[in-house]
């Protein structure tokens, strides 16, 4: 069976082939939570920052990990969870071969997080955000 991925940073849907008249049929659709929070709340609830007193009228900001921008790291953890769970769909042979279509820049990012394993089921990669396209639209842009 083909799977046929179409994400965003913010949701993916997954859809196969059907009969009648859509064509395509979703048959799983997750958010990323964390793509509806405002990067300042991102940023206090990360970890390791902290606020450090440098005398009775100052304080300074600090962090202990690596600067980054909290609304990309939400992005690359949604496309971990995408990758963990196509990679257990694969394990009970849920499908044989996978396209995907995303936005440009999270394309990249599912791709960093597949396993070797996935990687070789994935027959193409289209750079496109299909979550965008009209219901009606939908099943020629992924078919083609």
């Amino acid at each position: 069976m083909e799977w046929f991925l179409v994400a965003n940073q913010r949701e993916a849907k997954i859809f196969v082939k059907s009969e009648g008249i859509e064509r395509v049929r979703k048959i799983h659709s997750f958010e990323n939570p964390l793509s509806h929070e405002k990067k300042s709340d991102l940023i206090r609830k990360k970890a390791g920052r902290g606020v450090k007193s440098i005398g009775k009228i100052a304080s300074i900001g600090y962090s202990v990990t690596k600067r980054s921008d909290p609304q990309e790291q939400a992005a690359i953890q949604f496309a971990r969870e995408i990758s963990e769970m196509l990679s257990k769909e694969l394990e009970n042979d849920s499908f044989q071969s996978l396209t995907v279509f995303a936005e440009p820049d999270f394309l990249g990012k599912i791709r960093h997080e597949m396993s070797q394993t996935l990687l070789k089921r994935v027959t193409d990669w289209v750079p496109k955000d299909l979550l965008k396209t009209p219901q009606k639209e939908l099943a020629q842009a992924i078919l083609g």
